[in-house]
């Protein structure tokens, strides 16, 4: 079950957008998760166990306590409750599945045939560009047309498994060759600029936590050369993109600015913003937001919060970082990024202390992958939606690596 929430995840979109399939098969992961949820209830101690970090299920019912709070106190629809609860926690539900049922050797099989889907997901963003005319967000590649959060993940995660692996000499060097320069192709078609940092992030990280030697250097080289194709592919396409991106203050334009028509509350400098509009004088709020649950939305108008129906024009639900501190204050913002923090300083310690060599590198793209994520909180709300999925796979990879068939699972504190 957890492969196919996993593989089904990458193609669904597609099956969608260029095989017309109905938009309620998004639906059917639901039935898979809540499946895994069962089976790992009946046997906690077995997924207790296989976590190790033993901060992160405690952290886990912090964010559901604090929510169920706010949701209390502001007295949310006990429906409204539920469809927050589906698409908050149904990512660390995935996170949980993974640790429990995947173990070490699953991963090289897993990600061979993430490669062939990232090859398949080229020709099909190539194909919606120059075969369909589709330009920036509705260019998607497998993930439809038009799906930052999956292309943006989906890269992030193929390039750090492909880079680190390579370093490790278990991958051959054509392999992050073609899943580097594939990514920053689709980027570049999509005009999805966050996917060239994230990349950034990854071989940073992946060469930060390795000796210096001949494959550090070949993968230096391809990361400076797939870099360049990537860009020069961007300005062939949007001449004017380095506006926006080539100096620190046209990012800082980027990143602060608010557009009535687009995104109403910027990136940075959200919390400030909702603070002076919604909580300046309401002190419950500013600590436990408007109601977990109460900004939900949905295609049933059962389904649509008071607070959506009033404000979802501000489309504050297009970044998690909004949307958490809007529905649950202070408290719930900080309990919520508590989990990522937590896991990213549970990977670094256990880069250092792991006894097992080949559980090192898993390690790294654990960190990188953490680091991304927690970048992904401010830039979009791929934690929130079907593709959050992708991004609990990643974050699972470090602690799924320490999980063997040969050796057994040892406790780690």
């Amino acid at each position: 079950m957890v492969l196919f929430v996993l593989f089904f995840t990458v193609v669904m979109e597609a099956l969608i957008a260029e095989l017309h399939f109905p938009e309620s098969i998004r639906y059917i992961n639901d039935l898979f998760i809540l499946a895994l949820f069962l089976a790992m209830a009946v046997k906690p101690k077995q997924t207790m166990l296989r976590t190790h970090c033993r901060a992160l299920p405690w952290l886990t019912l912090l964010i559901v306590l604090v929510f169920t709070l706010s949701a209390a106190i502001r007295g949310v629809a006990p429906a409204l409750y539920l469809w927050a609860l589906r698409n908050t926690f149904r990512g660390f539900v995935f996170f949980y599945a993974c640790v429990t049922y995947l173990d070490r050797e699953d991963l090289p099989g897993i990600f061979n045939k993430l490669f062939v889907l990232q090859i398949v997901s080229l020709f099909l963003a190539l194909y919606q560009h120059y075969g369909l005319g589709l330009i920036q967000d509705n260019v998607g590649g497998i993930f439809g047309h038009g799906n930052g959060a999956g292309v943006n993940t989906f890269n992030a995660l193929i390039v750090v498994y492909y880079l680190n692996r390579y370093i490790s000499g278990e991958e051959p060097v054509w392999k992050l060759v073609a899943v580097s320069i594939s990514a920053l192709i689709i980027a570049a078609l999509a005009e999805e600029k966050v996917s060239y940092f994230y990349l950034l992030i990854a071989f940073a990280v992946g060469l930060l936590f390795t000796k210096a030697s001949a494959k550090t250097a070949v993968a230096l080289l391809i990361a400076v050369a797939a870099g360049y194709v990537g860009i020069s592919i961007l300005q062939s396409l949007f001449p004017n993109i380095m506006e926006g991106m080539g100096s620190l203050e046209a990012i800082d334009k980027y990143l602060t600015a608010s557009w009535d028509d687009s995104y109403v509350i910027p990136r940075v400098g959200a919390f400030t913003y909702i603070t002076n509009i919604f909580f300046q004088n309401d002190p419950i709020g500013l600590l436990l937001g408007v109601g977990f649950g109460n900004g939900e939305t949905s295609s049933f108008a059962a389904l649509n919060g008071p607070f959506y129906l009033m404000y979802g024009w501000m489309h504050y639900r297009w970044f998690t970082h909004q949307w958490v501190f809007i529905e649950c204050g202070w408290i719930g913002f900080i309990s919520y990024l508590s989990f990522f923090v937590a896991l990213g300083i549970w990977l670094l310690k256990e880069r250092f202390v792991a006894d097992d060599d080949r559980a090192k590198p898993y390690l790294v793209m654990g960190i990188a992958l953490t680091v991304i994520t927690i970048i992904s909180i401010w830039y979009n709300a791929t934690l929130k939606v079907d593709m959050c999925y992708l991004a609990f796979f990643s974050l699972s990879i470090g602690i799924v690596s320490l999980n063997t068939r040969e050796a057994g699972v040892t406790q780690h504190v």
